[in-house]
């Protein structure tokens, strides 16, 4: 985010609400910051996390990657609507 790279270790059990309220923490965002959070999958395209469903399924990735690749998780402003809240 914002040109900084961070390393923000997570327990697999924590919700996607938690992690964007540890995000929003770590990165001292403004109230009402949104952002956007994706992952490289296996083909390099990037997925978008938006819901719990969607973590699982980054979770799950990670989970099965090799140990010596660190799950990369981007944040970037949403462009959708800079207003809009981080839930």
């Amino acid at each position: 985010y914002e040109r900084e790279i961070r390393l923000v270790p997570v327990e697999r059990e924590l919700s996607y609400a938690a992690l964007v309220a540890l995000l929003a923490a770590q990165y001292a965002l403004p109230p009402g910051a949104q952002l956007r959070l994706q992952y490289p999958d296996a083909e390099g395209d990037m997925i978008t996390v938006r819901s719990q469903t969607d973590w699982e399924e980054a979770l799950a990735v990670a989970a099965a990657a090799p140990v010596t690749a660190p799950f990369k998780l981007f944040l970037a402003p949403s462009p959708a609507s800079p207003a809009a809240s981080l839930q």
